[in-house]
């Protein structure tokens, strides 16, 4: 079907727009058939629940960055308050698995004697409790600071080494 149009007085046959058999503001026209679409229906390359589950992960994702204030916290130049060392360790321990998964998932770090030696480092030290801080001493804030030291150490290793093998960008 074409549709005219009226320019100085002459008649120009205009094609409707791809995808239409009719112009647009004007009803379809019954004379004209469709042909049957030989191209299949596009379909998602993934299911709905499955791009869920994705975005689901992606929103857990801790940035290097992060990371890096996590083990600042420990390691900088005053110690953290006992009241966050229970926080401060869970979210080292968080760090320490994300850092785990980027090891394991990168075929570099995964062949890398260097880098499995850091992971097993750093799992064992995440595995461990934050040493009790029950009667509050100051042997048992020594022992706690020195378990998040080591913890933080073990991830800054790790973070480390991941960047200069080029596992993660380059981090400050």
């Amino acid at each position: 079907m074409s549709v005219t149009t009226h320019t100085g007085g002459a008649r120009i046959p205009m094609q409707p727009p791809a995808g239409q058999d009719h112009a647009v503001g004007s009803p379809p026209d019954p004379s004209v058939k469709r042909l049957p679409s030989a191209v299949e229906q596009w379909q998602p390359p993934v299911e709905a629940e499955l791009l869920a589950r994705i975005a689901t992960l992606l929103r857990e994702v801790i940035p290097l960055e992060q990371i890096l204030d996590d083990i600042g916290d420990v390691l900088g130049n005053q110690d953290p308050r006992m009241a966050e060392f229970t926080d401060i360790a869970a979210r080292l321990r968080a760090d320490v698995g994300q850092l785990v998964t980027i090891a394991n998932s990168d075929r570099r770090a995964r062949d890398d004697v260097p880098t499995r030696l850091l992971v097993e480092r750093a799992r064992a030290l995440s595995a461990q409790t934050l040493p009790t801080l029950s009667p509050q001493t100051d042997a048992d804030c020594r022992r706690a600071v020195g378990y998040l030291r080591r913890l933080a150490t073990a991830a800054n290793g790790l973070l480390e080494h991941l960047a200069e093998i080029r596992a993660v960008k380059k981090v400050a």
